[in-house]
């Protein structure tokens, strides 16, 4: 399945951070059954709109020096988000086949603060996002975040949502306010969903799924933190089922079986550009122009 780790930083070497642990790590974590990982492309964003700043980005043990990847910052202003639009935030390298616990190296070109997200494809059962009703859930918006991870500012939702149904994220749309929002991530369970940071992201497959009684409950928790006291925007759009077709409550609104989260062509939409199916996570990539090849 796909898990992003968060990155924050001012020019040099950046901190990544494990999504569940929330703490620095230098490697890919170990966990899981599958060794195998694949980083599909990273999500980017600096509040300084200078020509050279980018983010560059290597990894695997035995890589040689010059074989890196660079992404400019300028197009995802994370301390203006508000000029950002729905950009979609993720920049495709293609898959690149590493090994749990290989390090990696995450630096920041040029000047002012800066934050990232490294998606990876970890090899794990993945949870195909279910057709069912639209519900987008406003998270943050209300206080300051923090400069350490904390749950202070990362706001919920305040409605109740309905106890036996199920609710699957699959697009998260990040406006920060007037500085930089280092890392999100939201957590339900064992397993932890990353934010972008700044503009769009699509999920391939399910990050995590929640019923409505956990959330009620307070079970769903957030986390956030920041280059300095500010707000962020997150509008987090979830499918809605029923948890137990057979326990429906009566009162609930009727589950529409009819609309499902479709592939959009071009750059709109991650589905256009990963799809990972079953336990041998296959990684089909797809390129508009040549048609598709598929790695393993």
């Amino acid at each position: 399945m796909l898990q992003g780790y968060p990155a924050l930083g001012d020019a040099g070497a950046m901190t990544v951070y494990d999504p569940i642990l929330l703490a620095a790590v230098t490697t890919f974590t170990y966990r899981g059954s599958s060794r195998s990982i694949w980083v599909m492309g990273l999500s980017v964003g600096g509040d300084t709109p200078t020509l050279g700043n980018q983010i560059r980005f290597k990894c695997g043990n035995s890589t040689p020096d010059y074989r890196y990847v660079d992404i400019p910052t300028n197009r995802f202003d994370a301390d203006n988000g508000l000029a950002v639009g729905e950009d979609l935030n993720f920049t495709d390298v293609g898959g690149i086949p590493v090994d749990e616990l290989e390090s990696f190296t995450l630096t920041a070109v040029g000047t002012g603060h800066f934050c990232a997200t490294i998606w990876i494809e970890d090899g794990e059962p993945v949870t195909p996002i279910p057709k069912g009703n639209i519900v987008c859930l406003h998270m943050g918006g209300t206080n300051d975040c923090g400069t350490t991870w904390a749950t202070t500012g990362f706001d919920l939702d305040g409605r109740k949502l309905e106890n036996k149904h199920t609710y699957t994220p699959f697009r998260c749309d990040t406006v920060p306010e007037d500085k930089v929002v280092q890392g999100l991530v939201m957590k339900a369970g064992k397993n932890a969903m990353t934010l972008p940071q700044v503009g769009t992201f699509t999920y391939p497959n399910a990050p995590l799924q929640f019923t409505g009684y956990e959330y009620n409950a307070g079970q769903v928790i957030g986390y956030a933190i920041v280059q300095a006291a500010t707000k962020f925007n997150a509008y987090i759009y979830c499918t809605e089922t029923v948890t137990n077709p057979s326990d429906a409550p009566s009162n609930a609104l009727p589950i529409n079986s009819q609309p499902q989260v479709v592939s959009i062509p071009g750059a709109s939409s991650l589905n256009a550009v990963l799809q990972v199916t079953g336990k041998s996570a296959n990684i089909l990539m797809t390129n508009n122009k040549s048609g598709s090849l598929r790695t393993r």
